[in-house]
């Protein structure tokens, strides 16, 4: 077992990579763009630039132009431009209704440059010299979208902002946000807001905290996850350093883990972050990553801080390292590189009562399988353990196909309606395959007992019926009649397209081909 955390070899049987699983089938949404994917190419002149859909969010509860359903986030090069020579991006921005259609950011007039093609299209800063390279999370808070991203404005130095939209005009609420700015490479990993009751206010729901989570590089390579908050107005959606938060009035948390098996410094990355008791002044933050427990053995950690401090959760973990827990699942045959994807959680109130979900990929022989855990506490203030564990595609078969090589690669997961929801690709290549190809691919879990009721990749559509070659989901999130995914598809000479998708459960009939 390995110092600090839980070693788990995955003994649960590995779902084979075919066919769908029939209890709980999902199939497209026939409701939203006729159950095809929505391809968007920002009004694009040309077919050889990218645009890079990254991130979702649900706008339908919120004061947005009428229709606006969800807003998908990515990156994209200027205006009815080609990309970028220097390699980075514009932040891009779209909405649709809840049948697909393109809901323009408000009003008639244009009076900012990076709104175009009658408002429906955000681009901001439509430079062609754009400084972004990813956006890590996106998150809705009152009329406000902010975005975590990293930027490198200047060559050779990354760094993490956050962008704040406000999500009726498409305006900037204020200029670009230095979250972890120095002259050390920074990317970002998760946006975590709370709301709190400020004393006696009659409307404690408009008091905001926003913790932004990332990770640096040092000067010798060793990489450090940090946290810093910031307080958030409601009303403009302008966000100011917490000085009250950290020990060093900046604002800023930095966190050092358990040294490498060797006992040499090991890096630790986030990833993301999910918050529980969010409505009061002192939330528990859990933030899942991946720890170097040596060499290209990586395990995956989950960390528990207290909102209103920042401090690490003595009561959570192993009890040398308070506050941090590691999983391994150290399969036989491979490289023992684990690495965590996303977190949900759910709770009925007290801290002893929280359940943890995560979900990672964990190395086989062949390729990475999916693995989702589920931790909690032990009865009686006993440690945090795994309860479960399921595990599915992947190859842990002692011989490789070179025929064909089937890798199944998640990149986000959602709770809603007792149910995981994981969206990912399969990528689909070796000598048996005329031309390597990619397909959209969801699974989904029951909670409490991680059951896999569904496990399927989709055709991705036109309109028509015909298809694409290829495309991928990057993120998901929960609607009012299903889920609804936001992903890439891969167009001519394999540039990228945004791609958003809808599915909703088939229940009924259980047969996949009719939906509820």
């Amino acid at each position: 077992m390995k110092a600090s955390g839980i070693s788990m070899l995955l003994l649960v049987s590995i779902t084979p990579a075919v066919a769908g699983l029939s209890t709980d089938p999902f199939v497209v949404d026939p409701q939203f763009y006729g159950g095809a994917t929505l391809e968007d190419r920002f009004a694009a002149i040309v077919t050889t630039n990218d645009q890079s859909a990254q991130k979702i969010v649900v706008l339908q509860s919120a004061p947005v132009v009428p229709g606006a359903y969800v807003a998908v986030a990515g990156l994209v090069p200027a205006a009815y431009s080609n990309n970028p020579a220097n390699g980075y991006f514009n932040l891009g921005m779209v909405a649709y209704g809840d049948d697909g259609a393109r809901t323009p950011w408000g009003g008639t007039v244009n009076p900012y440059n990076w709104l175009y093609f009658d408002n429906h299209y955000i681009d901001y800063p439509n430079s062609n010299t754009p400084p972004y390279s990813a956006v890590r999370d996106m998150k809705l808070v009152g009329n406000h979208l902010f975005q975590l991203v990293d930027s490198t404005d200047v060559p050779g130095n990354r760094d993490v902002k956050i962008v704040v939209f406000e999500n009726y005009f498409g305006l900037l609420a204020q200029t670009p946000v230095d979250a972890f700015v120095t002259g050390l490479d920074e990317t970002g990993a998760a946006l975590v807001p709370y709301s709190y009751n400020a004393g006696t206010d009659p409307n404690p729901d408009y008091h905001f905290k926003l913790i932004a989570i990332a990770t640096y590089t040092t000067g010798s390579g060793i990489r450090i996850v940090t946290a810093k908050r910031f307080t958030l107005d409601f009303y403009s959606g302008a966000l100011a350093v917490d000085t009250t938060f950290g020990p060093n009035g900046n604002g800023a948390i930095d966190y050092s883990f358990p040294a490498c098996h060797d006992g040499a410094p090991c890096s630790t990355i986030a990833k993301a972050a999910v918050a529980l008791r969010a409505d009061t002044a002192t939330p528990t933050i859990y933030i899942a990553g991946d720890h170097q427990y040596l060499g290209t053995d990586w395990d995956i950690f989950v960390m528990a801080i207290d909102g209103a401090t920042g401090n690490r959760d003595p009561s959570f973990g192993n009890t040398v390292f308070g506050g941090f827990q590691t999983l391994s699942y150290n399969n036989p045959n491979s490289t023992s590189e684990d690495r965590a994807i996303a977190i949900a959680a759910t709770t009925t109130g007290a801290a002893s009562t929280d359940r943890l979900y995560l979900a990672a990929t964990a190395a086989q022989h062949c390729a990475p399988s999916t693995v989702v855990s589920r931790l909690q506490a032990g009865q009686g203030g006993q440690p945090w353990f795994v309860a479960a564990s399921r595990t599915f595609a992947g190859d842990a078969s002692p011989t490789c196909s070179i025929a064909v090589q089937t890798f199944d690669t998640p990149y986000a997961m959602t709770l809603a309606g007792g149910r995981l929801a994981i969206a990912g690709e399969r990528s689909v290549s070796g000598a048996a395959v005329l031309a390597p190809y990619h397909l959209p691919e969801l699974a989904i879990v029951r909670i409490p007992d991680l059951a896999l009721t569904d496990f399927r990749t989709f055709t991705p559509t036109h309109p028509d019926g015909s298809s694409w070659d290829s495309a991928g989901l990057r993120d998901i999130v929960a609607t009012d009649r299903g889920f609804i995914a936001a992903g890439v598809i891969y167009g001519d000479g394999n540039h990228l397209l945004f791609g958003t998708s809808a599915y909703v459960s088939d229940r009924i009939f259980g047969d996949d081909f009719q939906a509820n």
